[in-house]
């Protein structure tokens, strides 16, 4: 992979989940000069106005605050991104 750059990052999609609580998306982003893993899970707003439209809710966390992870992630295409709604 190559070397990622300030106030960027990647996402794939996670190939193995073992719940719903795990992430549909992981991956690594650069900010202020520290490494950051990025998990991402697909939802969809139930009630209200906006209800049926989808979104994704991320969580940051420091590389160093984290072990690494062993799910298997594959590259995830633009088009993918809400395919699963």
């Amino acid at each position: 992979m190559a070397e990622t750059k300030e106030m960027s990052g990647a996402l794939f999609r996670v190939g193995d989940r073992k719940s719903e609580k795990h992430p549909h998306l992981s991956g690594r982003c650069l900010i202020a000069g520290v490494h950051y893993r990025v998990a991402a899970w697909m939802n969809e707003v139930q009630r209200g106005e906006r209800a049926g439209q989808k979104y994704l809710v991320l969580r940051f966390t420091p590389e160093d605050e984290q072990a690494p992870s062993s799910n298997k992630s594959t590259p995830l295409q633009a088009d993918d991104v809400f395919s699963k709604f």
